[in-house]
């Protein structure tokens, strides 16, 4: 009876000491609602065979965890570090070891747009204003081209019209290469000049005469 007597004792204490561990690792846990971590969230698994990802995850009001849902923070056995996305299966940021450089692989523009012609150059062999916005920051492909030397882009006249969300957020300038006319029959296509970009999308040419042809590819932040 008395052995009987001490392992209920011995067991009684064994359950409690789990039961107190148990709620002191539940206590302890990162998922509070309201609560905020001041400490860093040091996950080790180095007793693991393989390369593993620490998962961040978004989880449903049933419960369920979203689909496409999880952002990796992964460091790999080759030395890349960085942001993995399940959905892709892929990198979304990544610091290759081998290059030493961060790399963002599936950035892409997140729109398109073609600027307005002006009327003046309706006659224009060449005319092609291509836009691409990444962010706030819009790449410019621009192209305007006569095949004779009687037609001319006047200076300060209106070539496109940007639209908006696509404008500057302050007046910008462009390098261009331009063709001039020399004589009536003649071009020179070996010129610079600048294109000036204004708030209200207007770009015209800066030179201080009439050209024939602009070729120009710039950049510039938006508001």
């Amino acid at each position: 009876m008395s052995g009987y007597y001490f392992f209920m004792i011995s067991f009684k204490k064994l359950l409690t000491k789990i039961l107190v561990k148990l709620k002191s690792l539940d206590d302890n846990k990162c998922d509070k609602t309201g609560g905020t971590l001041t400490g860093s969230i040091a996950i080790d698994k180095s007793g693991l065979s393989s390369a593993e990802n620490a998962s961040l995850k978004v989880t449903a009001a049933a419960g369920n965890t979203q689909a496409g849902s999880s952002i990796s923070l992964l460091a790999t056995q080759t030395g890349n570090v960085g942001l993995y996305n399940a959905q892709k299966d892929d990198w979304d940021l990544v610091h290759a070891v081998s290059t030493d450089k961060t790399t963002i692989p599936f950035l892409g523009f997140t729109s398109t747009a073609t600027g307005t012609v002006a009327s003046t150059f309706n006659g224009a062999n060449t005319k092609s204003c291509l836009l691409y916005k990444v962010g706030k920051i819009v790449f410019m492909n621009l192209a305007l081209h006569y095949t004779n030397a009687s037609s001319t882009i006047a200076t300060n006249t209106t070539m496109f019209t940007i639209p908006t969300g696509y404008r500057p957020a302050s007046e910008s300038t462009v390098l261009a290469n331009i063709g001039i006319k020399v004589t009536s029959s003649t071009t020179n296509p070996c010129a610079t000049c600048t294109l000036k970009i204004s708030t209200a999308g207007a770009i015209t040419q800066a030179y201080s005469s009439n050209i024939y042809s602009i070729y120009a590819f710039g950049m510039w932040e938006t508001s």
